[in-house]
This record gives structure tokens, C-alpha cells and sequence, in this order.
């Protein structure tokens, strides 16, 4: 298991939730939220090699934060 975490100064739950969606045919994701935080937990990821899908993942993310949701 993978964890990906993003400082909610920064980040918004939507677009961490929107990316979640787009990618949900590539791993299996859960997303939880602490108080200054968003924890993204992402197993059985259906692609190699993994580093690469979890730093694709992120910038999906940051995409989905310049984009209205």
C-alpha cells in the first residue's frame, strides 16, 4: 500500500475526490481527511512501475485544482 498526502492549505477534498474517480480503474483508493491533511491510502495499483503512477496521480490533482469543478 501506497500513501499520498496533501496539505489542505493547498489542496481542496474535491479535486483529490474528482481525481480519485477518474483513476478508480487503476487502483483501489481511500481517502480520509485530518485536520490539516488529506490521506489518500491507494493498494493493488494496476500499473508499472508504481512510483510512476503515484507522481502521476499527484499532478492529476494539482491539474484538477486549476480547473473549475
Amino acid at each position: 500500500m501506497s500513501t499520498v498526502e496533501f496539505d489542505k492549505k493547498i489542496f481542496a477534498m474535491k479535486a483529490v475526490k474528482s481525481a480519485v474517480k477518474d483513476y478508480k480503474d487503476f487502483a483501489n483508493f481511500d481517502v480520509t481527511e485530518r485536520k490539516d491533511r488529506i490521506v489518500v491510502k491507494i493498494d493493488n495499483i494496476d500499473y508499472e512501475p508504481k512510483e510512476v503512477f503515484l507522481g502521476e496521480f499527484g499532478n492529476y490533482v494539482i491539474h484538477k485544482m486549476s480547473v473549475r469543478q
